[in-house]
């Protein structure tokens, strides 16, 4: 179900003066008032939107408890601007003697009278967000991020591709930053050089995967990476390399080479089959299944006919490969699915499910579900 604004808590050693901030200079109506015994108000809520604001008097000293403590403040708190409305805002924020104290592109920010942090924000509305996907070779993919006028590259295998990514960026505002690898090997990475040269920007991916590129910055440590407007979540997945990497951003993931429509990287060029399965029971395994599924290869038609031949009554893979021979059909790339849905078709992703092992055992003995049994898929893989 999605979320919606309901309401942020504010705790202030001087309630009345920070309610005349939020009532008489923002502009906030009382919905309600909560009495506290001895007199005056112990909190005081203010509407903003279809939630509120809730102003709490602190305690002194603080006392806390499981659902909340004493002390005063809050990091934030964010209201809905208008863009329209940004030079009034500055202006009827200056004559109140609230000046504005910092600015970014969407954002305002001032201070309340306990010194707490308030933004007024038209953020996301006007954000230019770019997601741009482009088929290279037989069934690779490269991928261009891009926001707020920042973009990166993520696996320019082919150079004349990651041109032609950075050439759409441009007409979008964007300027590329930094290419990123989410491995080594050369159909992902080849293009790197060039483009290096062409864009005179870093090359950034895992060093464990220094025998293929030579990355200019070193993400093995690194879990945040900010470029600019972007923030990119780097997230270790060895097995297929021993640099294998995810990155996750904007609801999207990003695979390279580690999970497939229907399947898992092999491990035959570099890999370690038991970090794989690694990989896919802890690290995918843990992760939002509402995320977006990007990979590095176009794998779909090779992969789900492997699956329904595993698992004949898997019916989610059974509409994933209609899907996919029908994108083809038309020319078309096949849509992403979400990491839920991949969960439902790929058993490598159901690997500690006995299911899965039962599966497998009517072509001989069932290992035991985890490990064993991703290893066990891994190996009919790549006999099939």
């Amino acid at each position: 179900m999605p979320l919606a604004f309901h309401h942020l808590a504010l705790q202030c050693h001087d309630l009345a003066r920070c309610e005349r901030f939020y009532v008489e200079v923002l502009g906030l109506p009382v919905l309600r008032r909560w009495p506290r015994e001895g007199g005056g108000d112990r909190s005081v809520w203010l509407g903003v939107g279809d939630g509120f604001l809730a102003l709490e008097r602190a305690e002194e000293p603080p006392a806390p408890s499981e659902f909340r403590h004493g002390a005063a403040g809050l990091h934030l708190v964010a209201l809905r601007i208008a863009p329209s409305e940004r030079l009034a805002w500055e202006a009827r924020l200056a004559a109140a003697g609230a000046p504005v104290v910092h600015r970014t592109r969407y954002t305002l920010y001032v201070r309340d009278p306990e010194g707490n942090r308030v933004g007024l924000s038209h953020h996301p509305e006007e954000a230019p967000v770019t997601f741009l996907r482009r088929r290279y070779g037989q069934d690779n993919w490269a991928y261009l991020l891009a926001e707020e006028g920042d973009a990166v590259l993520v696996d320019p295998g082919d150079a004349e591709a990651g041109l032609a990514l950075a050439a759409e960026a441009g007409v979008a505002g964007a300027r590329v930053r930094a290419i990123l690898h989410t491995h080594g090997h050369l159909d992902h990475s080849g293009g790197s050089d060039a483009l290096r040269r062409r864009l005179s920007v870093p090359v950034m991916g895992h060093a464990a995967d220094s025998a293929w590129f030579a990355p200019d910055r070193d993400l093995a440590s690194e879990r945040q990476l900010r470029l600019g407007a972007l923030e990119v979540e780097v997230i270790p997945a060895p097995g297929h390399t021993p640099g294998s990497l995810l990155f996750r951003w904007g609801g999207r993931l990003l695979t390279g080479d580690t999970l497939f429509r229907g399947g898992s990287g092999n491990c035959r060029h570099g890999g370690d089959p038991r970090r794989l399965a690694h990989t896919f029971l802890e690290t995918l395994g843990a992760l939002d299944g509402a995320l977006e599924v990007h990979p590095g290869h176009d794998y779909g038609a090779r992969n789900l006919p492997f699956v329904l031949d595993l698992e004949p009554g898997n019916a989610e893979a059974r509409l994933a490969l209609e899907e996919v021979r029908g994108a083809r059909e038309r020319g078309e790339d096949p849509p992403p699915a979400t990491l839920a849905r991949e969960r439902a078709v790929n058993p490598f992703l159901r690997a500690g499910e006995p299911a899965v092992s039962a599966a497998l055992a009517r072509g001989g003995a069932a290992p035991a579900p985890g490990e064993e049994t991703f290893l066990a898929l891994r190996r009919l893989r790549d006999s099939w």
